[in-house]
């Protein structure tokens, strides 16, 4: 499977008393990820903020395995794993160096802008994100 690549460092204030991620941040590392890799396999003039829609996300997972801590790269494969008509279901895995830290996985779901009701997904990014997925197989 061909999983979309995001990287950084840990910063200082993403971390706890003892200089380890605090678990929040890692959904937040998740969001920067999900949206590194919308743009990703989006054309350069068609970015997420040109959507018409957001995104909410309605579940999420995560699995801790080992710490991260200030100063860490992060190295972020992240998958699409499925595309409905108004969501997406998506996973990511975060490592520093070769070590497996988290594992996370979530569901974002289309909101309209304007009125924040379910929307369908914009047709160009289904259509990117269906092409991508069958180039993973």
């Amino acid at each position: 499977m061909s999983e979309l690549k995001y990287g950084r460092y840990l910063h200082h204030y993403e971390t706890d008393s003892d200089g380890v991620c605090h678990f929040s941040n890692y959904f937040r590392i998740f969001e920067e990820a999900f949206l590194s890799a919308l743009r990703e396999i989006m054309t350069a003039d068609f970015a997420p903020p040109s959507l018409d829609h957001s995104f909410a996300v309605t579940e999420a997972i995560a699995r801790y395995y080992l710490p991260i801590k200030y100063g860490d790269f992060l190295n972020v494969n992240f998958l699409f794993a499925k595309v409905g008509g108004s969501f997406l279901v998506a996973s990511a895995s975060i490592f520093v160096n070769d070590a497996l830290c988290a594992e996370l996985s979530g569901k974002f779901v289309a909101i309209r802008k304007i009125d924040n009701r379910s929307s369908p997904l914009n047709l160009l990014l289904r259509n990117a994100l269906k092409n991508h997925m069958k180039d993973q197989i």
